[in-house]
């Protein structure tokens, strides 16, 4: 899955190098594909943390 997900930002950043001028689609669509990479880096950033890492951030918020 992380490797899916690393793939499709490197998709979504290639879409983002073409200039868009001032088509008011195209800009939608890069905030849109923006939008995405953003999501999946978090995701990937998610799966990447140790179970200790995630019961630790558990514990902290049931302290709270």
């Amino acid at each position: 899955m992380i490797r899916e997900l690393m793939e499709e930002n490197k998709r979504l950043k290639a879409g983002l190098g073409g200039g868009f001028g001032n088509d008011p689609e195209a800009a939608k669509k890069l905030k849109e594909a923006e939008e995405n990479i953003r999501r999946n880096q978090a995701m990937m950033d998610e799966m990447n943390k140790s179970w200790e890492q995630r019961l630790k951030e558990s514990e902290n918020r049931d302290a709270e």
